[in-house]
């Protein structure tokens, strides 16, 4: 017996923007099962239950997922000092 078959996408998309020299925001989405599709067990093939023969009854996967991460990147001018001093 063949089981059913197997969909599954995930995709990502990133986006950097610069604001001067020293300072960048990178926002990125990642995405898993973007289709939302339900992928299930293969067929059962077992002999002991013939009321559960040939059915169909587990789901394989997971939801839809959404991840969303900013990252702001920032760099001292060249020849700044730093305002603070941390000691030991």
């Amino acid at each position: 017996m063949r089981g059913p078959g197997y969909i599954l996408l995930d995709a990502n998309l990133k986006k950097d923007l610069k604001f001067g020299e020293t300072q960048s925001l990178s926002i990125r989405v990642d995405s898993s099962n973007v289709l939302d599709y339900c992928n299930y067990l293969n067929v059962n093939t077992g002999w002991s239950n013939a009321c559960t023969l040939g059915v169909v009854a587990l789901q394989n996967g997971y939801p839809r997922r959404f991840q969303i991460w900013l990252t702001y990147k920032f760099q001292a001018a060249e020849g700044a000092q730093p305002k603070f001093l941390v000691t030991a």
